[in-house]
């Protein structure tokens, strides 16, 4: 398992290209189940759940820091952010796992 906590995410809510939405206050559940306080900086790592083709599992994941989120409209509700780093999202059968981020 990896160092970093883990996030589920919905990449459907990207505020620019590489930011997503992280959560509303400083407290955030982890994918195991422990609530991590988030802090400007932070390194996390994002995951959302999806399928290929052919219906089987194959989550995107993605490693990032966590940063105040600044954006107006429909985010602003939202205090914190990942800003997703320069290898961008991907799939888990590019051959990437968690540990590997």
């Amino acid at each position: 398992m990896p160092n970093q906590p883990v996030f589920l995410v919905d990449f459907n809510e990207l505020v620019e290209p590489r930011v997503v939405l992280l959560s509303a206050t400083d407290q955030r559940e982890d994918q195991r189940g422990q609530m991590v306080t988030l802090a400007e900086g932070m390194r996390v790592l994002v995951s959302e759940h999806d399928v290929d083709e052919h219906g089987e599992q194959d989550d995107l994941i993605a490693a990032g820091t966590v940063t105040r989120n600044e954006a107006d409209g429909w985010t602003k509700n939202a205090k914190w952010s990942c800003r997703i780093d320069e290898r961008g999202i991907r799939h888990r059968s590019d051959g990437l796992h968690l540990d590997d981020l």
